[in-house]
């Protein structure tokens, strides 16, 4: 009786919690430079509440740097989302993307400072696509199903 009475509390408590968030819906998928991708997108299409995605780009030094970043939230009109802002390096971002044919497919660049140094790291037109809960995309198993999505864990640049 008493496992019963801990399963059904332990079953309300995941009930109020799911209620109390925004359901979503997750794609998975990689961009031009081989490099993954991850979205979620409110359940009704009408939001972005995050993106991850890694860039990779040869910085004014020389050197090249690989890093992700997170964004979001965004609102989705027409099928479509934008986002661009100025990165804690003082770097800036921008990523576009529209649903088609069952994902999403954009474009992204990086351009300024990063956390390799005040020399540039830019990198433009790198496409990318997205599909629901596919794609090739290097994510832990459930890694994004269980809370905030980590493409890598790395520093934001």
């Amino acid at each position: 009786m008493k496992t019963l009475l801990m399963t059904l509390a332990a079953l309300a408590l995941m009930t109020a919690t799911a209620s109390a968030t925004t359901p979503t819906l997750l794609y998975q998928g990689e961009t031009s430079q081989g490099l993954p991708l991850v979205l979620r997108v409110t359940a009704n299409g009408k939001g972005l509440t995050v993106v991850e995605f890694e860039w990779k780009a040869i910085c004014a030094n020389g050197q090249t740097h690989e890093a992700p970043i997170e964004l979001g939230p965004a609102q989705v009109h027409s099928d479509s989302f934008s986002i661009s802002g100025k990165l804690n390096t003082g770097g800036h971002v921008s990523i576009s993307g529209h649903f088609i044919s069952g994902g999403w497919r954009g474009q992204l660049a990086r351009s300024g400072p990063s956390d390799f140094g005040s020399s540039p790291c830019d990198v433009s037109g790198v496409t990318w696509r997205a599909l629901r809960n596919g794609g090739p995309v290097r994510i832990a198993p459930g890694q994004c199903l269980t809370g905030p999505c980590k493409v890598r864990r790395s520093r934001t640049a």
